[in-house]
């Protein structure tokens, strides 16, 4: 990382550069030192079934009214389908499971 903090501190933009990956960079305490107050960190959070299927939706208040929605459309094969592929772009982005 030494090289990615020379740029910053050279060159101080926010939003240079964009790093990602699943692995916490502030658990490694030479890069973390390396980072203080030059990086931003955001959880990204995988799709909601609503977001997959394109429709705009508003449980939470639906939940605090005591109306929330049961889906009965979804076939046990199509349900279990997505479970296993999961909410995360990439993984949505396959054709297929395997």
């Amino acid at each position: 990382m030494p090289p990615l903090k020379q740029r910053i501190d050279a060159e101080r933009k926010p939003g240079m550069f964009l790093l990602t990956g699943s692995a916490s960079l502030l658990a490694l305490p030479q890069i973390a030192d390396a980072l203080v107050g030059r990086v931003g960190i955001v959880t990204l959070h995988p799709f909601s079934q609503g977001e997959l299927e394109g429709r705009r939706e508003n449980w939470l208040a639906q939940a605090f009214e005591g109306k929330l929605p049961m889906r009965t459309d979804l076939g046990v094969d199509d349900l279990w389908a997505r479970v296993l592929r999961g909410g995360y772009p990439q993984a949505t982005a396959q054709p297929t499971l395997a």
